[in-house]
């Protein structure tokens, strides 16, 4: 994961809210809404395009063929709906943007929110600090030193479930990774190595021109600065 930094709610999202409190004389449940689109596309754009909890790409669902590609995009509430109060539902700074959380043979292989359910998260992208403990491996995994975090990104989350896929892409982005480490290497040295990794830290740490993260961003990154501070 990578931190998300919230941006401005989407204007057709608060006037959609505005217009609904003055006809109906309460707050709208998220159910109630109809611009889900619109705060689809604020989150992505939040986001880079890459899900929450798994760092692959994710494109706006209607764009799809299919609404169970993997890259179809929904809105998760970091506060679960089934807890939340009245109004906590539609509070946009509780949502984030996330994956079909579908994946496999039979698109049987649950992760990310639909591995989650309602279950309680300490983990958050939206707040950094909870961040700081995960780590990855160079065959594809993701852990933390927090029990807790750790809990969240294997049993709740299911981001290192084989069938899912996604430790395997991980693992083939490190791959790559590693390979620009020895060809560089092999022709400049440490010096080069060093001077790539400085360079690609800093690309990685924005969207790219199309607003987007190249997937699993977080994985990259951990590795890059890893080869720096050797």
């Amino acid at each position: 994961m990578i931190p998300i930094k919230k941006g401005s709610v989407p204007r057709a999202y608060t006037q959609e809210i505005r217009d609904f409190e003055n006809a109906v004389g309460r707050s709208p449940a998220w159910d109630e809404i109809r611009c889900k689109r619109k705060v689809v596309a604020a989150l992505l754009a939040e986001q880079g395009g890459i899900c929450a909890y798994c760092m692959s790409r994710i494109e706006d669902a209607n764009a799809l063929e299919s609404t169970r590609d993997e890259r179809a995009a929904h809105v998760e509430h970091l506060l679960p709906q089934s807890r939340s109060s009245h109004g906590e539902d539609i509070d946009y700074h509780n949502m984030v943007a996330v994956c079909s959380g579908e994946r496999g043979e039979g698109k049987k292989a649950l992760c990310c929110d639909r591995a989650r359910g309602n279950q309680e998260l300490t983990v958050n992208p939206t707040r950094p600090e909870t961040l700081r403990s995960i780590r990855y491996r160079a065959n594809g995994r993701v852990y933390s030193e927090d029990p807790d975090i750790d809990k969240d990104l294997n049993a709740v989350l299911n981001l290192n479930g084989e069938e899912t896929g996604l430790p395997m892409n991980r693992k083939a982005a490190v791959d790559r990774l590693f390979a620009k480490f020895s060809a560089l290497g092999k022709r400049g040295g440490d010096r080069a190595v060093r001077a790539y990794c400085r360079k690609r830290l800093d690309a990685l740490s924005h969207p790219d021109a199309d607003g987007r993260y190249v997937p699993y961003v977080g994985t990259l990154r951990y590795f890059l600065q890893r080869r720096l501070e050797r």
